[in-house]
């Protein structure tokens, strides 16, 4: 059918019409829209970008298909956040643009500072402390560059052809929205649908463990832009708090029957109890040191001279075994801080940063004692920057805090480092507590030439000469922090605590059982599982020096990193400290069950392993001779080693700490529900330990 050719001008001009109307629409309504979602789109995907600078750390480097995940990631939250500003009108549309594009813009810029400062992006926790910036306002400033004024660029044009904008729309004929309602619902499943192929799965897969461990933020970020990780993170914290509030009450109880029955039979004080007291106390957390090289001469050159003079000086507890897990120097800090066993997965500080701790250092400050954390990274590391606070520490000092005037691996040499950390010490108000992670040992241990002053003939080259290269270095750097010590006057007036914070990742097995076998005694290593190897890639270095070289000697018994704070709490004399933690005091000389996060345990000589990919059923050996013992003997242990995993598990994950308050000693405990009435307890049953 055709028009009459007198009606042919009259649907022209109609078109036309709705051309004009579909024109006027782009420009007041979609025109803005897309503008603006671009550029927040670029602002944030700044740290997805091309570094122009270093990123502060050289372990997850800049990856194209990383950046376009991280973009198509960002771009689908945007959608979905964007998406229903269509249904505004115009005007009030174009002002809610801006001013979540103002709000992008403050957290893209205070990421960004606080990346320059800390070298991390900010995490959700840190919006709790904005109080805090007024007192960091001349730093802030400082890190201030002329470049960051591009990131309010689109701002300022914004409130300047706004005017003209709402002049320009006040003019136009109205016409009714084609779209509003109607695309909404495309633009949100679009979005949807990306989160859902890109940052979702991201996670989901978590290919690298970068989600799991979360060692810094910004691998996170690198991976699925900064605006979904921070919602990943939010969503996290919000899951996680609600999990504790949901654990039953039975469990709770349960689990502090559990600590009650341990602490009445770690009660009675050892006859070392009080020698140091009143004395200051330094934790020297070594990185990857194992027990081996202590002793380890290679061709008749010590590996290890400052220790070996030390531990002939000291407590040497000989059979102390790293109870850390996958979050490895994280785990160290907190087992051996709080006597508390680490996660199954993850790393305490990471999954449960907001919960309350009481550990050794909050113990100490209760009792007068000045306290302080050292590390020579960033502070995010391991959220080091929000944890130190929780376990107690008044004071921190991370990479900001020091000179990086020497790089040695990651980050500042720990003979710089302690240099610089000493003059802290003895400014200090004593007693004090200070707590000082090394870092120079850190795996892959590429130690320049000059470092390098032993031979270790045709293994030189191979991973584990390499890791001796670097424990020779680290152990002339303590040699240099005791002699500091004495200089200052403290060295007789303090009590100095080094651990190894957990086994070194040493490739090539066959090259260290080559060294052991050869310069450390040990015999050929057996077929299958071999438990004299197994001590020897478990065990770690740990001394105790007392002032004056006081109760010196061997402590053969068997130990591990959740032992450290009641042995030291001992030695300092504090008591009644109702410390919610499952390790004992060592210094009873009882064969202690150290157990190990996959339900191993080693008690005595005796070390039970639990099944694995190269192990089909439970093994338990002698550590000296490699004698197989039948694992039924057993069998009471592992249910005991089991049953601590469990408890420690409830108390982090059910924040059960702070609920402690004591009563008596051998009566049972009271612990105060932190999710009831203030007068709401539970009460510990007084029960024993048959299976110890």
């Amino acid at each position: 059918m055709h028009l009459p050719s007198a009606e042919l001008p009259a649907r022209s001009r109609i078109s036309r019409a709705i051309a004009r109307a579909s024109t006027r629409e782009f420009l007041f309504a979609l025109g803005p829209f897309v503008m603006f979602v671009a550029v927040l789109w670029a602002k944030l995907s700044y740290f997805n970008f091309p570094p122009t600078e270093r990123l502060g750390t050289d372990w997850n480097a800049w990856r194209l298909k990383e950046a376009v995940q991280a973009w198509i990631g960002t771009l689908a939250a945007l959608l979905i956040i964007c998406s229903p500003l269509l249904l505004l009108r115009p005007i009030a549309r174009f002002v809610a643009l801006a001013a979540l594009d103002l709000l992008a813009t403050a957290l893209v810029f205070a990421n960004l500072l606080h990346f320059r400062f800390y070298g991390d992006v900010l995490s959700v926790s840190a919006l709790a402390a904005a109080e805090q910036i007024g007192a960091t306002i001349g730093s802030l400033v400082r890190l201030l560059r002329p470049s960051d004024g591009l990131l309010f660029l689109d701002l300022m044009a914004a409130a300047l052809v706004f005017p003209l904008y709402l002049r320009a729309h006040r003019r136009a004929t109205p016409a009714p929205s084609r779209f509003r309602g109607r695309y909404v619902p495309a633009v949100v499943g679009l979005g949807v649908l990306l989160l859902l192929l890109g940052p979702v799965r991201i996670v989901a897969l978590d290919r690298g463990d970068t989600f799991r461990y979360n060692y810094l933020r910004l691998f996170g970020v690198r991976k699925i832009g900064l605006l979904n990780y921070h919602g990943y993170e939010a969503g996290k914290r919000y899951l996680s708090e609600l999990l504790t509030k949901a654990v039953p009450p039975e469990d709770r109880k349960r689990a502090l029957d559990h600590v009650a029955a341990l602490r009445r039979e770690g009660t009675a004080p050892s006859e070392l109890f009080g020698l140091a007291s009143g004395k200051n106390v330094i934790f020297l957390m070594v990185e990857s040191l194992h027990a081996f090289p202590l002793g380890l001469r290679v061709d008749g050159q010590e590996i290890t001279p400052t220790l070996n003079d030390l531990t002939a000086r000291s407590l040497h507890f000989t059979n102390f075994y790293g109870q850390t897990w996958e979050g490895t120097t994280s785990d160290g800090e907190f087992t051996s801080l709080h006597s508390l066993h680490p996660l199954s997965s993850g790393a305490v500080a990471t999954r449960y940063p907001h919960h309350e701790y009481r550990g050794i250092p909050a113990i100490l400050a209760e009792r007068g004692y000045a306290t302080m954390s050292a590390h020579a990274y960033y502070g995010s590391l391991w959220n080091m920057r929000l944890m130190h606070p929780a376990l107690g520490f008044r004071e921190s000092y991370f990479r900001e805090s020091y000179r990086m005037d020497e790089q040695i691996g990651m980050g500042l040499s720990d003979g710089s480092f302690l240099r610089q950390t000493s003059p802290r010490l003895r400014a200090l108000r004593e007693p004090f507590m200070a707590y000082i992670m090394t870092l120079s040992s850190h795996h892959p241990w590429q130690m320049a030439a000059k470092y390098r002053t032993l031979s270790f003939g045709d293994l030189e080259g191979t991973s584990v000469a390499d890791y001796l290269h670097a424990v020779h270095y680290v152990d002339t750097a303590i040699g240099q922090f005791v002699g500091e010590l004495r200089e200052g006057g403290l060295w007789d007036r303090t009590l100095l605590v080094l651990y190894g914070d957990h086994r070194a990742p040493i490739p090539g097995p066959e090259d260290k059982e080559k060294l052991l076998a050869t310069y450390a005694g040990y015999p050929a290593r057996d077929e299958g599982f071999d438990a004299r190897y197994w001590g020897a890639e478990n065990r770690l270095a740990f001394i105790i020096h007392l002032p004056g070289d006081a109760a010196a000697g061997r402590r053969p018994v068997s130990a591990g990193h959740l032992d450290i704070a009641p042995t030291v709490l001992n030695l300092l004399g504090v008591a009644n400290h109702q410390m919610v933690g499952l390790g004992r005091d060592l210094l009873h000389g009882k064969d202690q069950l150290v157990v190990m996060r996959n339900g191993s345990f080693v008690l005595g000589d005796t070390v039970c392993v639990r099944p694995t990919a190269e192990l089909p059923r439970d093994e338990c050996r002698s550590l000296a001779t490699n004698a197989t013992l039948s694992p039924a003997r057993f069998q009471s242990r592992l249910a005991e080693a089991r049953r601590r995993l469990a408890t420690s598990d409830l108390i982090i994950t059910g924040n059960l700490i702070p609920a402690v308050s004591a009563v008596a000693p051998g009566a049972g405990l009271r612990f105060r529900n932190p999710f009831g009435s203030a007068a709401e307890v539970y009460e510990a049953e007084p029960v024993t330990l048959a299976d110890r």
